[in-house]
């Protein structure tokens, strides 16, 4: 109740959204510290570190803002941002069209299991169910184009799918809705899809939609550099640490608890995504295995074989190894544009000079003879601005170049 507060009250700027995300990993991490000491002990706590860290940043960070709110004294030079501001973080607004085709995508996709989920009356056709839903899952709804109210649905969809399998495996292990902590997800996201789909139905069936109106472009951007960089450095970290813990979840205890980290590790995936394309896709192959790891694990317990969950977490780790490593050496990766050059030729005779600067007045620092070519880095001012054998920049009058040799 306090983490969805915070997130609903949270002001949406830098200074607030810093504070904000240290607030919840740290309400997070105490609970699964106090948990761990009363399952396992105070010995060799994970969480001990992480806590004291996260508490005493959290002060420091409290006394700054206080500090600034009652003018007592300036603020100091701030630290680098835990958001960085040139994150993308807004995507599109869907065309009318493009909601009504996600929706055929997941009508067609999912109704099957939708109605199947209610016919479960032991393991083996939890088994059977999920296999569906795996599949289906995979298959389409990869295919909806990803702009603003169609990333939600698909989120939620993608959610409830794991956390049923989750949640209804541990029903059959003999848990009760009350003890599970994803039953109150389950219902709400629920409650989400299906209001989504009247609304969609709605829009389809005309009642709010003006067909002559122009239909803007929805299409989702390519991530800047920036949030590649946010991606690779911030979020495939902490995802890999999830996923790490919960590959070693190996008693009922550690799973339980695992499925609350599921869902802190969740709303913080949402909320730090960059919304653009690289960043979306990634972003949603996570979702998929940090919840298929608890699915997988609650099946386990429940007592199944032949996990239908193994294979795609397996297949979604892969891919997400493989394209961050792919995104990290295109950010390593020299910047090919900024070593585009034109060729150009001195018309000159017999020699021209070439300026540490774009005026005649600024000092000589090499020539050039007639027909000699020349590395050209920007030709649209009247100086044309060159880049020396020696790597040096420089300058040269443009009426003295051209395109072409002199002798042609």
């Amino acid at each position: 109740i306090f983490r969805e507060r915070l997130w609903s009250d949270l002001p949406r700027c830098r200074e607030a959204l810093e504070i904000g995300l240290l607030m919840r990993k740290l309400a997070g991490d105490w609970l699964s510290m106090q948990a761990v000491h009363n399952i396992l002990g105070r010995e060799d706590n994970r969480y001990a570190a992480q806590v004291q860290g996260d508490l005493d940043l959290f002060l420091e960070m409290n006394d700054v803002f206080v500090e600034t709110a009652i003018g007592e004294s300036p603020p100091p030079d701030p630290p680098p941002p835990l958001l960085p501001p040139e994150r993308n973080t807004a995507l599109p607004s869907c065309a009318v069209q493009d909601q009504i085709e996600a929706l055929k995508i997941v009508t067609n996709a999912l109704d099957e299991s939708y109605v199947a989920a209610q016919k479960i009356r032991d393991i083996a056709d939890m088994l059977a169910w999920s296999r569906v839903a795996v599949e289906r899952r995979e298959v389409d709804l990869a295919s909806a184009n990803l702009c603003a109210e169609n990333f939600d649905y698909v989120w939620l969809n993608l959610r409830f799918l794991s956390d049923f399998a989750s949640w209804y495996s541990m029903i059959l292990d003999g848990m009760t809705g009350e003890e599970i902590p994803l039953t109150a997800f389950i219902l709400d996201d629920a409650e989400r899809i299906f209001e989504w789909n009247d609304r969609v139905r709605d829009l389809s069936r005309g009642d709010d939609w003006d067909k002559g109106a122009p239909v803007e472009d929805s299409s989702v951007a390519a991530c800047s550099e920036a949030d590649l960089v946010f991606l690779v450095s911030h979020i495939a970290p902490q995802f890999l640490s999830f996923t790490d813990s919960a590959a070693s979840a190996n008693s009922k205890a550690e799973f339980r608890a695992l499925t609350t980290d599921l869902v802190f590790f969740r709303v913080k995936l949402k909320a730090g995504l960059p919304r653009c394309a690289e960043a979306l896709e990634m972003g949603l192959a996570m979702l998929k295995t940090a919840s298929d790891f608890v699915a997988k694990s609650a099946l386990d317990f429940a007592g199944a074989r032949d996990n239908p969950f193994a294979e795609p977490i397996k297949r979604n780790m892969e891919w997400i190894a493989a394209r961050a490593s792919d995104l990290l050496a295109e950010l390593r990766a020299p910047d090919s544009s900024a070593d585009t050059t034109l060729a150009y030729f001195v018309m000159a005779d017999p020699y021209a000079n070439i300026h540490a600067c774009a005026s005649t007045s600024c000092e000589i620092v090499a020539t050039a003879r007639n027909g000699e070519e020349l590395a050209v880095i920007d030709d649209s001012g009247d100086w044309h601005e060159i880049q020396l054998d020696d790597g040096r920049i420089a300058f040269i009058a443009g009426f003295l170049m051209s395109k072409t040799p002199p002798d042609s």
